[in-house]
């Protein structure tokens, strides 16, 4: 995973290369390895996590949901 320490908000994200790749300028934004795009720090924290940090039964899975839903709010 590659993290680009010089990103300016409002510059960097309307780049062309950037808009192409995440439309709506969305930060934080991640390139997953394979070239698939994701937004939103969730679905991003889902992606790189472990299925222990995803929960392994369907209640745990469901409390991840309900603390991220916190967290959100």
């Amino acid at each position: 995973m590659k993290v680009d320490q010089g990103f300016v908000f409002g510059e960097i994200n309307k780049i062309d290369a950037i808009v192409k790749k995440f439309p709506f300028g969305n930060v934080p934004a991640f390139e997953t390895d394979d070239g698939q795009y994701l937004t939103e720090s969730n679905a991003i924290a889902y992606y790189v996590s472990n299925s222990q940090l995803r929960g392994q039964s369907d209640l745990e899975k469901a409390q991840v949901l309900q603390w991220l839903g916190f967290a959100d709010s």
